[in-house]
């Protein structure tokens, strides 16, 4: 009885006990293949009594699990869902794999660094103004009307950061997008898919500052469609200077 009693207290503090390792997920490397390459997914054993988050049936063969969060799939499931493209999200949690790219029209992005402008909230620091502009074009056999816009950003260091972020962002096209208008009801028009603040005071209900929550709320935002900031030098990398320009014709 004292034996059995010690078996247990082991097997509960020792977690490399036995018990604990046969109870483990058993995972090898999936052969190479452009959705290993893309997600660096792991072959699975089946699991019982779970199913495909895709298909919604067992997962009882050719079963694989995403590199970084771990969920798992059918195998054919996650090839059909990545097709030809360079990249996946995952459909339980949304994490990004690969290099997300969206089909935003062409247009031109422009940044400046305005040193007397203010943001309310920040009176001590210069604005970062932000332009975008978008001409009428088709795209996908769709005629759409294109826009001007402008957006604000204080020049700390988080402003500076997700400027960083936006740039990134309109590189991989995924700032703007074709669709309705939620202001306007108006279809076939550039619309916003990230949020931004287009004015220098009023607060969140004005779609301006001050906005403690901002910065934060952005960065997640982006950081769903796989944009964050890489390493330390990047920001100052991707702003360059006080004066810039991004532009896209397709």
């Amino acid at each position: 009885m004292e034996q059995s009693k010690k078996r247990k207290l082991s097997e509960i503090t020792n977690p490399t006990s036995e018990s604990h390792q046969t109870k483990r997920l058993q995972t090898k490397p999936v052969g190479g293949s452009r959705l290993q390459e893309i997600t660096n997914c792991l072959q699975a054993d089946k699991q019982d009594g779970e199913t495909c988050p895709i298909c919604l049936c067992d997962l009882d063969t050719d079963v694989v699990q995403l590199g970084t969060c771990k969920h798992l799939f059918h195998r054919d499931c996650l090839e059909a869902q990545l097709g030809e493209s360079d990249w996946l999200k995952c459909c339980v949690c949304q994490c990004i794999y690969g290099l997300m790219k969206g089909d935003m029209p062409p247009g031109e992005m422009k940044w400046r660094l305005l040193p007397t402008l203010r943001c309310e909230g920040y009176p001590d620091i210069g604005v970062w103004d932000v332009f975008y502009n978008f001409w009428d074009g088709t795209l996908k056999g769709v005629k759409y009307k294109g826009t001007k816009r402008r957006a604000y950003l204080p020049d700390c260091e988080e402003g500076k950061k997700v400027l960083a972020l936006l740039i990134k962002a309109f590189e991989r096209r995924i700032t703007f997008s074709v669709g309705t208008s939620v202001t306007t009801g108006q279809k076939n028009v550039v619309v916003w898919n990230i949020h931004h603040k287009t004015s220098l005071d009023g607060g969140p209900s004005n779609y301006g500052y001050p906005d403690e929550e901002y910065f934060k709320r952005v960065q997640e935002e982006l950081a769903q469609r796989g944009v964050v900031i890489e390493s330390e030098d990047e920001v100052s990398k991707t702003i360059t200077n006080s004066v810039g320009h991004r532009y896209f014709l397709i």
